[in-house]
């Protein structure tokens, strides 16, 4: 659910908030090092004694900080613990996100809430922020659903962290063990603080791919003349193109190019790209020359990607934890792979999600690992596509 919110017209229902001008505490604030359009994340709750708590905040650089000064950082933080305690009827396993407009700061900020627990293992809810210049909300809308996903995936993986202590099956537990071998109940609280340290890595990566996304964006304007279809092909090649469109078809246009030749694997993206529309093309990057990290790092959800690897290399795992179904045309050989088709991917993808939070909460490493022998090789091509690339 989304809604917003103007400044001014908001009412605290009689409840006590902090002023705005709370100066930060220094074990408090992070830095993430990334230049992207989310100037800051902000970790909030409510607390029934104190009221709007703000837990942490990630800026993502130290220039960042200097433009979202303490006043505004407050400000949000108190605004989403107030909705926090409006929102207090809603289900534990419910994550609910809101888009808050806030012109007089020149602010936006997208807001998840979740149910989590405190040191002492009671629940509350807490609020997740990102928050961007009023000016960037242009760049934003296009991936809204891209953030929800992976920030839905991060608020699960803090929630096992937070309640890997507190939950009171294993907090008998740890009182068994303290009580057998005289160990100090200290340690169990520093493990609980470790939640907020231990998702630095995950925001980081979040932010990362954020930044890639804007970077290398898709353009929407796509001529004919930078793709295949205006190029001589021989009939090896137009048959291999054949099934790259067919199997982009049926992974709900998703695919992924492999080569080893930046302008050869664009190339085929821009082809591709003529088959989907201008909103799925902006969650689509092409490869800049001038990033070869990047190049070679796969960023999930996107619906069209190239990347300069091999087969083998491929983070399978990771593709398979895509909410859609993949196609992967590799220009190495010539060949057109597929993760599973739309009706059974959700399920796969639960499946793995389930198989993470398991790692952590158990702290070991379960067996799982996916490789290239487990796609499928797409050998046909529809006919429709053998005829629309006939009569081009």
């Amino acid at each position: 659910m989304a809604s917003n919110f103007i400044e001014g017209q908001d009412h605290n229902n009689g409840l006590e908030t902090h002023p705005d001008g709370v100066a930060l505490s220094p074990s408090m604030v992070s830095y993430l090092d990334v230049n992207t359009f989310v100037s800051a994340v902000l970790l909030s709750t409510w607390d029934n004694v104190v009221g709007p708590k703000l837990c942490q905040v990630w800026y993502g650089n130290h220039t960042d900080s200097l433009k979202m000064n303490e006043r505004c950082i407050n400000h949000v933080a108190n605004l989403t613990g107030r909705n926090l305690f409006d929102d207090d009827g809603e289900g534990e396993g419910i994550v609910n996100y809101k888009l808050l407009l806030l012109p007089q700061r020149d602010v936006v900020v997208n807001y998840y809430t979740f149910h989590g627990c405190l040191e002492n293992g009671r629940s509350t809810l807490y609020a997740l922020s990102m928050l961007l210049p009023t000016k960037s909300l242009n760049n934003f809308m296009p991936i809204y659903q891209i953030c929800e996903t992976r920030i839905i995936e991060l608020i699960a993986k803090f929630r096992v962290f937070q309640l890997k202590i507190p939950n009171f099956f294993f907090l008998a537990i740890a009182l068994f063990h303290f009580i057998q071998h005289n160990a100090s109940m200290q340690s169990f609280a520093a493990e609980f603080k470790t939640a907020i340290p231990n998702i630095f890595n995950e925001l980081k990566a979040f932010l990362l791919h954020i930044n890639a996304l804007f970077n290398e964006k898709l353009s929407t304007a796509i001529e004919i003349s930078d793709t295949l279809l205006f190029k001589p092909c021989s009939k090896e090649e137009t048959l291999f193109l054949a099934r790259a469109i067919t199997s982009h078809f049926q992974t709900c246009r998703c695919s992924i190019v492999i080569g080893s030749d930046i302008d050869h694997i664009n190339l085929m993206i821009r082809t591709l790209a003529i088959f989907n529309t201008d909103k799925e093309l902006q969650c689509s990057r092409i490869i800049r020359k001038t990033d070869e990290r990047m190049s070679q790092s796969y960023l999930p959800d996107l619906y069209l990607q190239g990347l300069l690897m091999n087969l083998e290399s491929l983070p399978i795992d990771d593709i398979a934890r895509s909410q859609r179904p993949t196609s992967i045309i590799s220009l190495h050989n010539g060949e057109v792979y597929r993760t599973a088709l739309p009706d059974q991917q959700a399920a796969i993808t639960q499946g793995i999600l389930s198989i993470d939070l398991t790692r952590l909460w158990t702290n070991t490493n379960i067996a799982f690992n996916l490789s290239p022998q487990m796609l499928t090789i797409v050998e046909e091509s529809a006919w429709l596509v053998e005829e629309f690339l006939r009569e081009v």
